[in-house]
């Protein structure tokens, strides 16, 4: 059984698509900070965003692309009212 993947980015920059252990190594930290992030939308050390990548969209109306926009952005106002203000 193959593990679910998440797709790791550096700020902006898309490092790859890769499993829970694998983006926990190349970070540095923990696959549950891994899981973490992804599902709350938190950046990991300031810098890494984690998006679920086996999320598919579920209507044929829309753009695979435009899923994993929505997703991206979803997550980034999840972190923006997390911030202390």
């Amino acid at each position: 059984m193959r593990g679910r993947m998440y797709e790791i980015y550096d700020g902006e920059k898309l490092i790859g698509k890769l499993s829970a252990d694998a983006a926990a190594k190349i970070i540095g930290t923990t696959i549950k900070c891994v899981y973490t992030a992804a599902s709350g939308g938190y950046r990991l050390k300031r810098r890494y965003s984690i998006v679920p990548a086996d999320d598919e969209c579920m209507t044929k109306s829309i753009t695979q692309e435009l899923c994993r926009e929505w997703d991206k952005t979803r997550l980034e106002i999840l972190h923006k009212g997390r911030e202390k203000i």
